[in-house]
């Protein structure tokens, strides 16, 4: 495909005058893709019945549509989506900023979540106005500064390796139980916790144990603490002190279990947005 033109990224809802008034104006062209982001047809709306029909007046003007379905209400939905067409597209075009997003149509969440993948993804984006409120504009297409996150270019195949095998670990937790009738003691951190009950995470693990998976890989515990740093400064890990523990004090009748929040020991775990960095990766 030639490397030239602007792909557009286009969520709507029940209105899409939006999509023609940015087709037709001078700003953005010329067009090469246009990806219309839409959510299922429900009782109320034929959403995706809407999208089908603005596709098939777009491709009689000579336009490459394709029907992107997400979940309007679902930050995560709409964000991963744009990340997905970024990661399919930016070899496409001759700059990374050709790849532009419309953040007027649809719900308020498309429109948050749009914006923030332009700034996580360094697309570039824009709002339409009304040209029945303000006419005789030059272009009706307005630019948005968003806010850049940190380039990882440098370094995002050794980021993505962390990424992708943290989001392959697990935490598992009994949670507080009674064990051969011992007496429990609950620290107030603990209580105020939400690791009453049992469970297992995804994604999530110790920093210590992490470390000694990556020191299986080669890669030193410093580089590797020094590296998930970086990741939680992007939004891509959380790093806490919050590793519930339980030990057993005392002997004979005397003996008891103690929970607790070790605050010691960190629990490293991968974000939504750390997730969506692991689009399109493939381990080597």
């Amino acid at each position: 495909m030639a490397k030239y033109g602007y792909i557009h990224i286009m969520p709507i809802g029940i209105e899409v005058g939006h999509v023609k008034t940015a087709i037709n104006d001078r700003a953005f062209q010329p067009i090469q893709k246009i990806y219309l982001l839409h959510s299922p047809d429900n009782a109320d709306q034929p959403l995706k019945k809407i999208a089908a029909k603005l596709k098939k007046e777009l491709r009689a003007l000579n336009h490459i549509v394709r029907l992107e379905p997400i979940d309007a209400f679902n930050l995560g939905s709409v964000r991963d989506k744009i990340r997905h067409i970024v990661n399919v597209e930016y070899e496409n075009v001759n700059s990374i900023k050709n790849i532009v997003v419309n953040v007027t149509g649809g719900t308020n969440m498309m429109a948050v979540a749009s914006m923030w993948a332009a700034g996580i993804n360094r697309i570039s984006a824009y709002y339409v106005l009304d040209n029945r409120h303000n006419p005789n504009l030059e272009s009706y297409l307005v630019e948005i500064d968003t806010p850049m996150y940190k380039n990882m270019l440098e370094t995002k195949p050794k980021h993505q390796e962390m990424l992708y095998i943290l989001n392959k670990q697990t935490f598992s937790w009994d949670g507080i139980i009674q064990r051969n009738n011992r007496r429990i003691n609950v620290s107030e951190d603990m209580r105020n916790s939400n690791w009453h009950d049992g469970q297992v995470r995804k994604g999530v693990t110790t920093l210590k144990h992490f470390k000694d998976e990556m020191l299986k890989l080669g890669k030193p515990k410093t580089t590797t603490k020094g590296r998930l740093e970086q990741m939680k400064e992007f939004g891509f890990v959380k790093i806490e002190r919050n590793v519930p523990k339980c030990s057993t004090r005392g002997a004979g009748r005397y003996q008891r279990d103690e929970y607790f929040i070790d605050q010691r020991e960190e629990l490293v775990s991968i974000t939504d947005a750390g997730k969506s960095e692991l689009i399109g990766y493939e381990p080597t």
